[in-house]
């Protein structure tokens, strides 16, 4: 349970980051798993399983999946 809440906090974190970013820093972010994956040149679920995983990094916000 500990490892869920200390992933929570960190992209709750990350998150936070992201929002107080200059306009310049800003990094080009994807948002949706069907999108990402067509980036990364995997399947829908090949690419959720890797994003639930952790095999990429990902951002989880709400339902959705972002990555930069």
């Amino acid at each position: 349970m500990s490892h869920i809440m200390s992933r929570r906090v960190a992209a709750r974190q990350s998150f936070r980051y992201l929002c107080q970013m200059e306009d310049d820093d800003k990094l080009d972010l994807i948002w949706g798993v069907e999108n990402i994956a067509q980036f990364i040149g995997r399947t829908y679920q090949q690419t959720h399983h890797m994003l639930s995983k952790g095999s990429i990094l990902g951002l989880r916000v709400g339902e959705r999946w972002v990555v930069d």
